[in-house]
Parts: structure tokens; C-alpha cells; sequence
């Protein structure tokens, strides 16, 4: 490549890859999409958020993001949408938890992960006495315990994930009730958390079971047109922060960057998650790990390194765990899956909204859920936008090139591996 490249590439800031953490992102001047512009309209007009997106779309950084915001202000964040913005002038304790961490192979080591890192959590928020309670194993005691030591404060709650352990098990009734009945006692001492300044809680599938949109004051966010691309990247995201990437990765493949913009639609684009069906966004983790070679100088010296259009997203983590589960429950003959999925689908929108008991989840609902399959427009938008006398209705197909490609692979994957 030419030396204009190499200045240029030393001269940005690098791609982060496998990074969540806001303040590491920073501290390491790794490159930063802009997502905060929304962040202070969220935080002023709702006090209980649920947000479901699939995995490594971003939801851990956007809570590391508002952990940082609501615990120390916006002066990390220079440069940002949100740093002039912020409509908060104080701080608050942060409780976070991420249920990827709390080990679910049974109740009872479930309800004991669940206090010992509830308790570290409260301890990080700036409550050092919850480290003695780290050793508790009822919740029914840790919860009364917590809401002594944070009395007449207001906390702020960052739930990430919250549905892992119950589709780790859906493929286990007895197991799935034994942690639903943990699960809901926890849910339900969250929505009486009346004071808190915040929360928000993240996840894909939504489980009636687990009592979390019992109560009146959560507002699921999921598919309001106005948080389509809270997280995700557009196309202008893209022409913005990897302006310096485009031009070189045409070069790279000797194609006219028109030509590039084509092949990072058909491999990385697709996502919609908005009931109007008008926003499409690209995956973040996949545009991250496409472009990053064009950071490495050992790529950048090798004559013939050619960038490529691998399934980095599915490549790097395991389909989600409903999927796993509930095809391990369901042993479905892998080509005829790949070949219904391979034709569009018409999806009610109640696989998108509606809260769903355990024994009613299907595999359309999670393959959306997932991110596997996606919206592509509204099947009967006369019907639904002007008369509105039939539930909207979606026209879905595969998201997208990488997922096609690996479709096979995943069904057979996730019904010949035990859940570890």
C-alpha cells in the first residue's frame, strides 16, 4: 500500500474490537461511533426502559455508557452528541449487573451467583458495607438488606441481559420454573424500586414468566422508531467515522467504492427493529471486524492481504442461548429449516412485542428475536396504519448475507451441543 496510507492509518484512531467498556474506549482513543444523541431524551422522559436487541449489537456499551454518564457526568464523553446535553447536574450510584456473569446449571447456585454479584454490585455503587453480604444465599434476605443500606438515596439500575438463564433452559420445564420463581422475585423487588432516579433493563426474548412487564411503569422501547438506531450503525454513522477506511478497503479489493457500499449491504446491513419498518442499520461488530485490518501494519506491508467478507458476527460468539435451547427441544431436520428460512415469512407483529409464556415461544419468534431473520417492510400496511382493524403484520426474510451463509451451520450446531 502507499505511504498515504500508512499516515493515514497512523494518524486515526484505531477500530476497537471486543471492546464494551466506555471508559477503556476513551482511554485507549479507540475510534468511537457517536450513538448518545438520544441518551438525554431517554434518561428525562422514562424511568423504566426494557431494550431488546441481539447479541453484540451493543447493549453492554450503551449501559457502560450510561453507568459512566449518571455516575460521573459527561465529562468523559467530549466530543460527543451527549456532552453538552446531559440533563442531569448530580451524580448517582450506579447499580449494574449483567445476568451473562450469574451461573444458572441449577436454582439453588443461580440464587447464590445472583446474591453474591447483586451484593458486588451494590458495593461498587459506592455501598462498601454490601461486600459482607456477598456470602449471602437468599434473596429474600439480600433484598431487604440492600434497601436498608441505599435508604433515601436514589440509585440508578443497569440490567444487561436479563433473559439468559431462562433460555438457557428452555429445553428443561423443571429447571426453567426453578429459576423463573428466583427470576421473578428479583424482577418484582425492581419494579418497586419507585425512587430510583433510572433503570434500564436489556435483553432479547421477552418471557412473561419472569414477572418483569408485570408492573405499569416499564415502557419496552424495542421497536419505537425513535430508538431504531440507538444501537447499530447507519449508513451515515459509516461514511462518518470510517471515511478514512472506505476508500482504502476499495483499494484494498480492487473494486469502485459504490461496489464496496453494495457488498457491506448485502453482508452486514438488514437489521430493522422499528415497527414502521423505515430504519436499517448495519452490524457494529461486523463493520468493526472488516475494516480493522486496515489497522495492522503487518496487513498493510503484505502485498497480496486482501480484506474479507467472513461471518465475523457469527463467527464470534455462540447462537443466541433460546436458540440453542429450544432447538435442542425440538429436533427439526436441519435442510428443511435452512429452506423455510431461506423464503420470506410473514411475521405477526406479536413475535416482536408480545410477552410470551415459555410453553408458547416459537422458533420464528426467536429467529427475530436473534437477529437472524429480520423485517423487510410491513406485509398489510393499508390494513394496519389506516384502518387499524388487524394487527400489523411483517414481511421477514434472512438478515442478511452473513447469515445465510452460516444458517446451516448454526441449526446443527445448536442441536448437537449441550448447553455448558
Amino acid at each position: 500500500m502507499s505511504a498515504n496510507t500508512d499516515t493515514n492509518a497512523l494518524s486515526r484512531k484505531p477500530i476497537p474490537l471486543g471492546m464494551s467498556d466506555w471508559n477503556n474506549l476513551v482511554r485507549q482513543n479507540k475510534l468511537i461511533v457517536d450513538k448518545t444523541a438520544k441518551l438525554g431524551y431517554l434518561v428525562t422522559f422514562f424511568d423504566f426502559v426494557f431494550f431488546s436487541r441481539p447479541r453484540l449489537m451493543g447493549k453492554t456499551t450503551l449501559c457502560s455508557m450510561l453507568q459512566e454518564l449518571f455516575a460521573h457526568g459527561p465529562q468523559n464523553f467530549a466530543g460527543t452528541a451527549i456532552f453538552e446535553h446531559w440533563p442531569e447536574t448530580k451524580t448517582y450510584p450506579v447499580v449494574r449487573l449483567s445476568f451473562l456473569d450469574i451461573k444458572c446449571p441449577d436454582a439453588t447456585t443461580f440464587e447464590d451467583s445472583l446474591c453474591t454479584h447483586l451484593a458486588a454490585a451494590y458495593a461498587h455503587a459506592g455501598f462498601p458495607e454490601a461486600m459482607q453480604l456477598r456470602t449471602e444465599t437468599s434473596f429474600s434476605h439480600l433484598k431487604r438488606e440492600l434497601d436498608y443500606l441505599a435508604r433515601g438515596q436514589q440509585l440508578v439500575f443497569l440490567i444487561d441481559d436479563y433473559d439468559y438463564p431462562l433460555s438457557s433452559h428452555l429445553d428443561d420445564p423443571q429447571l426453567f420454573a426453578a429459576l423463573q420463581n428466583v427470576m421473578s422475585e428479583f424482577h418484582k423487588w425492581l419494579n418497586q424500586q419507585t425512587s430510583a432516579r433510572f433503570i434500564l433493563v436489556t435483553g432479547i426474548m421477552r418471557y412473561r414468566e419472569a414477572s418483569l412487564f408485570w408492573g405499569p411503569n416499564l415502557i419496552d422501547i424495542s421497536m419505537d422508531p425513535e430508538y431504531a438506531d440507538l444501537l447499530g450503525y447507519t449508513k451515515e454513522d459509516i461514511e462518518q467515522h470510517f471515511a478514512d477506511y472506505i476508500p482504502q478497503a476499495a483499494n484494498n479489493l480492487g473494486i469502485s467504492t459504490d461496489e464496496l457500499w453494495q457488498l457491506l449491504e448485502r453482508y452486514y446491513a438488514g437489521f430493522c427493529f422499528d415497527e414502521d419498518a423505515s430504519v436499517k442499520v448495519y452490524n457494529p461488530y461486523s463493520i468493526n471486524k472488516f475494516f480493522a485490518p486496515l489497522d495492522d501494519p503487518n496487513f498493510r506491508k503484505r502485498a497480496n492481504a486482501k480484506l474479507t467478507f467472513a461471518p465475523y458476527w457469527l463467527e464470534s460468539y455462540r447462537p443466541s442461548a433460546a436458540l440453542r435451547s429450544f432447538l435442542r427441544a425440538h429436533k427439526y431436520d436441519v435442510a428443511k429449516l435452512v429452506n423455510k428460512y431461506s423464503q420470506p415469512l410473514i411475521v405477526n407483529r406479536g413475535a416482536f412485542k408480545c410477552y410470551v409464556n415459555v410453553n408458547e415461544v416459537t422458533l420464528d419468534q426467536i429467529m427475530v428475536q436473534s437477529g437472524l431473520i429480520s423485517i423487510r417492510e410491513i406485509a398489510n400496511p393499508l390494513i394496519s396504519a389506516a384502518l387499524n382493524t388487524s394487527p400489523t403484520r411483517y414481511k421477514c426474510e434472512i438478515t442478511n448475507a452473513e447469515v445465510a451463509s452460516t444458517l446451516s451451520a448454526i441449526f446443527t450446531y445448536c442441536m448437537a451441543h449441550t448447553e455448558e
